[in-house]
């Protein structure tokens, strides 16, 4: 199959809704699909026409001349110069399937398969699109109203939401993890290509720099840690785009008015390619969202065998049984957050234990294969 896939972001951009694209995508190609990812190239970048790891990507970047062209309304151009920019680089006679993977990337797909006839497939992965403005018209609009043949949705969270706005045909393929990537490694060695220390027992936490991932209830909750083992220390490894820089500001005056300082980190510069790194070196990883559409992050320390501690929440439910296969805690409950982060970091068996039972979890219902080879079969019944 010849494969369209539209995407807000690619990587290096790091988020759940990037690393799918490029999962997805370049799962397809191994398997010798042609893909071809149409992406944002950066207005005021040279933007690129490439092939990464088997997979042409297209970053578009000439949208930003016709936005500030002065014989065009600017309004007009935000709804349709992306036509323009598609029709310069890409064939669509040649394509088999489109698939949109934001809701801007929907509306995208359904103008290109309204005039072409190919099949449309989508995946959406904003967060909460029904707190916007204006929402139930975007949100109905979205999966009720445009000509979308399938929503895939990775998690129950998302596919709830779906059907709750009128999406009629949606198919669960759960987020899936690269296992060739994200698996047991050497704890010392990854220490040692972070530069971090062999003998201290290492919580992280890997997140977008957002109010809704509880990091500031996790700076708090690492003060009584701190207080009772000399050797904790706390890896936050966040990221600022599509977050705010202001907030991990913030974070950092937290972590300084706590007097935390050389005891909790964050870095704002790991890549997801950094990740398994981190996530080797790490004894204990934490995610005290208030809410997830399914947790990622989460996912990939799981496949790392590493113990987690997460929030008692929306997608996170869908991955961790609490005492099974992870911890849960109440979300913004600091108290008990702190409480089992500190169960973990003295009962060593404990944490092998769980360790293992997230690390058999992952394989048996989160493998990137399996999310390959679904997401597979949908465009074959699309195209068949």
């Amino acid at each position: 199959m010849n494969i369209l896939l539209l995407t807000t972001n690619y990587h290096p951009v790091v988020g759940g809704a990037e690393t799918y694209a490029r999962e997805v995508s370049r799962g397809l190609a191994r398997k010798g699909h042609t893909v071809t990812v149409f992406t944002d190239g950066g207005a005021d970048g040279p933007g690129s026409d490439a092939i990464e790891q088997g997979v042409r990507v297209v970053r578009d970047s000439r949208y930003g001349a016709d936005l500030h062209a002065p014989d065009k309304a600017c309004w007009e151009q935000m709804a349709f110069c992306l036509l323009n920019a598609i029709d310069r680089s890409i064939d669509l006679s040649v394509i088999d399937v489109i698939h949109a993977n934001s809701h801007d990337m929907a509306l995208l797909g359904s103008m290109l398969k309204m005039a072409t006839g190919r099949p449309l497939a989508a995946t959406m992965h904003e967060f909460a699109p029904d707190t916007q403005p204006f929402a139930a018209g975007r949100c109905r609009l979205v999966y009720g109203c445009l000509p979308i043949d399938t929503h895939i949705a990775v998690s129950e969270y998302y596919r709830d939401k779906a059907l709750r706005f009128g999406a009629q045909a949606v198919e669960l393929i759960y987020l899936g993890v690269d296992t060739k990537r994200f698996h047991p490694q050497d704890r010392d060695a990854s220490r040692r290509r972070l530069d971090l220390p062999d003998d201290v027992f290492l919580i992280s936490c890997s997140a977008r720099l957002k109010k809704r991932k509880g990091l500031v209830e996790l700076i708090q909750a690492a003060v009584p840690l701190a207080e009772k083992l000399d050797q904790v220390r706390f890896v936050l490894a966040g990221t600022t785009s599509s977050a705010s820089v202001r907030y991990a500001q913030v974070l950092r005056r937290l972590i300084t008015d706590l007097g935390l300082e050389g005891r909790f980190e964050l870095y704002t510069h790991l890549s997801h390619d950094d990740m398994p790194t981190l996530l080797t070196a790490s004894d204990l990883v934490v995610q005290p969202s208030y809410a997830e559409g399914l947790g990622l992050a989460v996912l990939e320390a799981m496949a790392c065998g590493v113990p987690v501690v997460v929030s008692d929440t929306s997608g996170l439910r869908e991955i961790v049984e609490h005492e099974r296969t992870g911890l849960r805690v109440p979300p913004r409950d600091t108290e008990a957050l702190a409480r089992e982060m500190l169960r973990m970091a003295v009962d060593d068996g404990e944490r092998m234990r769980l360790g293992q039972a997230g690390l058999e979890r992952v394989h048996r219902d989160f493998t990137l294969e399996g999310m390959i080879a679904a997401t597979e079969r949908v465009y074959a019944r699309l195209t068949g």
